[in-house]
């Protein structure tokens, strides 16, 4: 058998150019299924009627060998389409699927945003239960310790203020006593000076006056100018005293004399 020459490969490949072409031939010669897409199967049939009919057919061979070559090329193709069309599939699918969850998660933190936001709402309601008409709550409650801190500091105008009101508030429980029974000597220390007032305090007429409870004093100091300033527990036990001064006079010192220490209150 004389073999294909390259003219015989040159004029097969000029007749056969597309798959097309190269099915027209291949189906002529029963070399490959007669209809239907290439495939793998189609390309192995084809090849096998080759190597049987090849004898004495230069021209035929040449022809079908040419075919299959586009045959084969069309197959790998058709193959790394269907490859790239599933995975984009695949891909596609994936997608839809991280969508569906970041939808899904959104929903989710957007409904634990509501829950929280009516947690918070139900606790400054249950605050406000009981407040008297026009009250409002002075501030939210904090959620940072940082915040805490910050809001529990008042404003420089306000901690003056407030500054202003715990002077008052102390000295609406002193009395300032000039004439105190200090003594000779060495000046008394604040607890004997304590322990002298309170032991006045116990010489009140009781038959008399009604005591209020708890009538004793809490703390003493001196001053520079020889006055004592005695401290109770509240402004009104103090009130009380200042009211009845002249009897706490009488029972203290001849020469006592009381007054309340309370000034004007700046808010």
């Amino acid at each position: 058998m004389r073999p294909p020459t390259e003219d015989t490969f040159t004029a097969a490949y000029g007749k056969i150019k597309t798959i097309e072409d190269a099915l027209r031939v291949l189906r002529k010669n029963e070399m490959v299924p007669a209809a239907g897409d290439p495939t793998a199967e189609g390309l192995i049939t084809g090849l096998l009627h080759v190597g049987v009919a090849l004898v004495g057919k230069n021209e035929w061979a040449a022809e079908c060998c040419i075919g299959l070559a586009v045959y084969a090329k069309t197959v790998i193709e058709g193959a790394a389409t269907t490859l790239i069309i599933g995975l984009e599939e695949r891909v596609a699918a994936a997608g839809d699927r991280i969508t569906e969850l970041t939808s899904k998660l959104a929903g989710t933190g957007e409904s634990l945003k509501e829950q929280v936001a009516a947690a918070v709402e139900d606790l400054r309601s249950g605050d406000r239960a009981g407040m008297a008409p026009g009250e409002s709550l002075p501030h939210p409650t904090p959620l940072l310790y940082a915040d805490a801190v910050r809001a529990s500091l008042p404003g420089t105008a306000r901690a003056a203020q407030l500054s202003v009101v715990d002077r008052e508030g102390i000295r609406a429980r002193q009395i300032l006593v000039d004439g105190f029974p200090l003594g000779g000597g060495d000046a008394p220390s604040e607890v004997t000076i304590l322990a002298k007032a309170n032991e006045a305090l116990d010489f009140l007429p009781r038959e008399v006056l009604d005591i209020p409870e708890g009538l004793r004093f809490t703390a003493a100091k001196t001053l520079r100018n020889g006055g004592v300033v005695l401290e109770m527990a509240s402004a009104e036990l103090v009130k009380w005293l200042v009211a009845h001064a002249q009897r706490f006079e009488a029972v203290l010192s001849e020469q006592a004399k009381i007054r309340p220490r309370q000034y004007k209150l700046v808010a």
